[in-house]
């Protein structure tokens, strides 16, 4: 929960849900957090309605960085930070390249 986040993740999910806004004009967008890893790390930044900025891209590497943490919301926990590597085992899984 929000609540929960220090300072600089709470950042991160104000960044997030901005770029959310701007795109569909939605709070969180379904899959934000996949869409968003995928774009910092080199996929199209065109975004619903919107460009995601190198600035927003070079913010959100920052402040992940920062945190050691990427932002995940789900209908129960809301917003919750991940550790980047079980983030990264999550990517894998999402795009079917770890085995089960």
């Amino acid at each position: 929960m929000l609540k929960d986040l220090n300072k600089d993740q709470q950042s991160l999910v104000r960044l997030m849900s901005d770029i959310s806004e701007k795109s569909f004009y939605a709070g969180w967008m379904m899959g934000l957090e996949f869409d968003l890893w995928r774009i910092v790390h080199g996929s199209d930044r065109q975004y619903g309605h919107y460009f995601v900025s190198q600035t927003e891209i070079d913010e959100l590497k920052n402040l992940s960085m920062r945190c050691g943490c990427w932002i995940r919301f789900d209908d129960e926990m809301e917003e919750t930070a991940i550790d980047l590597e079980s983030w990264s085992k999550l990517i894998q899984q999402s795009e079917g390249t770890v085995n089960r």
